[in-house]
C-alpha cells in the first residue's frame, strides 16, 4: 500500500538480526530519505543526495507534504502522491547516458546466458 510508506530499510541491516529473536520490523532503524518532485533537476538531486549522505530519494507529486509527514515520523499521506524511488545509480546512469553494471547486474546477466 503506497499510503503506508515511512522510509526504507537497508538489506545489510537484516544481517544483524538474531533469527531466534522474534523482532518486529518497526524496531529496526528506518531511513527516511528526502522526497523530491519528479521534475527535480538530476544534477540538483545528485547534490542533495551527496549532501545528505543518502543513496536514494522518494519521488512524490507533492514532496512538501511527504517531507513534512516523514519529519513527524508519520507515513507519507496519499495526497502527497508517492510515485516510487530514485537511486544514486539511476541518477548517474541518466546523467552519464550509460548503464552501470554492479555485481548483481553481472550475476543476473550470467544466469540469463547460462
Amino acid at each position: 500500500n503506497r499510503s503506508c510508506v515511512i522510509g526504507f530499510l537497508m538489506t545489510r541491516q537484516l544481517m544483524l538480526i538474531d533469527w531466534d529473536h522474534e523482532r518486529e520490523v518497526k524496531t529496526l532503524p528506518i531511513t527516511r530519505p528526502d522526497c523530491v518532485s519528479p521534475r527535480r533537476n538530476l544534477v540538483d538531486l545528485l547534490k542533495l543526495l551527496r549532501s545528505g549522505g543518502s543513496l536514494m530519494a522518494f519521488v512524490c507529486a507533492r514532496p512538501d507534504l511527504a517531507n513534512r509527514a516523514l519529519l513527524a515520523e508519520k507515513p507519507i499521506p496519499v495526497e502527497a502522491g508517492f510515485m516510487g524511488i530514485i537511486t544514486l545509480e539511476d541518477i548517474l546512469e541518466s546523467i552519464l547516458q550509460t548503464r552501470i553494471y554492479d555485481e548483481n547486474d553481472i550475476r543476473d546477466r550470467d544466469r540469463a546466458v547460462a
